[in-house]
């Protein structure tokens, strides 16, 4: 028996007429379906938080699974629930693109904004101001407390 030449997917395998409209190196937009999986998350985080211990997660996957996209969406709802909320200011959840020392954290942000993802029905620029006017206002927020 030969051996069998593995077979990898086209954009034809996925029944496309062409590639798709979110960019592959593209991150930053909503990740449909993983609400719950961003809920459980945060509320380890809360537990976590509530020991005043630190989180020293590392997510692990190949490339191209939505590790990015997941942490990006997750920092979004800890900036919302843990940040933005009238109920607490305890913790900010800065978004990089690739590791960084402490002293560049947020370089990133300065660049970007904060992590807002954007919808399909959302103008990519509309989000991109919307960024940047939360990172403003945490730095508002910061340099008051």
């Amino acid at each position: 028996m030969g051996a069998q030449v593995p077979h990898y997917f086209e954009w034809n395998d996925y029944r496309l007429n062409g590639p798709p409209s979110i960019s592959l190196e593209d991150y930053t937009f909503n990740a449909f379906g993983c609400r719950q999986i961003i809920s459980d998350y945060l509320n380890r985080i809360r537990k976590i938080r509530n020991r005043q211990e630190s989180i020293r997660w590392i997510l692990m996957d190949f490339w191209g699974r939505g590790k990015s996209t997941l942490a990006y969406n997750l920092c979004h709802m800890i900036n919302a629930e843990l940040f933005f909320s009238p109920r607490t200011c305890s913790m900010l959840a800065i978004f990089v693109d690739h590791p960084q020392r402490a002293s560049d954290l947020l370089n990133y942000s300065y660049e970007n904004g904060l992590a807002v993802p954007w919808k399909p029905e959302e103008t990519k620029e509309d989000v991109y101001d919307a960024r940047k006017r939360l990172f403003a206002k945490a730095l508002r927020i910061l340099a008051a407390s």
